[in-house]
């Protein structure tokens, strides 16, 4: 599907690119509902817990079911295309005023395209976002301490492991 929205790119490799969406533009709400619908029929297990009830929500409610997320200034949606404007990934910013920081959160990168850093388009983007956008010049990543894959993406992209945030999660920190 070719999705025609007011979205920005913000990252480009190769054959894949990185894009914002803007919450103004109906098109980017289907866009994120779209995101969101890849991420839970993938083969993600950071999500078995809630695909089935988030899915059937989704199924309910359609695009309406991101509405209120997605219009709250203090979030941004990203999404990872390939060149043929499919949806390969998507990613989250919420921003954090009594941290001072954002916080990168629910990057996703379709399990047919792991392996290939892609994960670092997302990071870049939001990266960049962050720096133009806001006043914010810290950011933040919660990561499991399981997934290796993910803390070494962190390290990759210059985070520095913190202290230990919650039991079962690794916080990562960059200052821009």
């Amino acid at each position: 599907m070719i999705y025609f929205t007011s979205m920005k790119i913000l990252s480009a490799r190769n054959d894949f690119y990185c894009a914002v969406l803007e919450p103004y533009h109906q098109g980017d709400l289907q866009l994120l509902y779209d995101a969101k619908h890849t991420l839970y029929t993938d083969d993600n297990p950071d999500v078995n817990e809630c695909r089935e009830g988030i899915l059937s929500a989704m199924h309910k409610s359609g695009p309406t079911y991101f509405e209120d997320m997605f219009i709250n200034p203090n979030y941004d949606a990203f999404v990872l295309f390939n060149k043929e404007h499919q949806i390969i990934g998507s990613a989250d910013l919420l921003y954090s005023k009594k941290m001072n920081s954002a916080m990168m959160c629910g990057s996703h990168v379709l399990s047919t395209h792991r392996g290939q850093r892609l994960v670092d388009l997302l990071f870049e983007a939001r990266e960049r976002h962050v720096l133009t956008q806001t006043f914010f010049r810290a950011l933040h990543l919660e990561v499991d301490h399981d997934n290796l894959a993910s803390q070494k993406a962190a390290i990759r992209n210059g985070f520095k492991p913190a202290k230990n945030f919650r039991d079962e999660f690794m916080l990562f920190e960059k200052s821009l």
